[in-house]
């Protein structure tokens, strides 16, 4: 059986090309879901578009974390907090 590997060697080009994709995925994923019942999709019972809602639920989840393990700022000089 294979195993994954605990460490990846991404520089920030390949985390930005990533992370377009993704957010190219959930738009396109969003449109299908809006076409196949509007704003009501909970209310037809479709798998399709619960197949869809899960994907976007996943990829909303990795994004946000993503985002989270971005360093937004750093300062180059010690900052006095408090």
């Amino acid at each position: 059986m294979a195993k994954y590997r605990k460490s990846f060697e991404l520089n920030i080009q390949d985390l930005q090309l990533i992370e377009q994709s993704l957010s190219n995925r959930v738009g396109e994923l969003s449109r299908r879901v809006l076409d196949a019942g509007g704003e009501s999709y909970r209310l037809k019972d479709c798998p399709q578009v619960d197949q869809n809602m899960d994907e976007l639920n996943a990829i909303r989840d990795l994004l946000g974390r993503l985002h989270g393990q971005k360093i937004w700022f750093e300062p180059t000089e010690s900052v006095p907090r408090g």
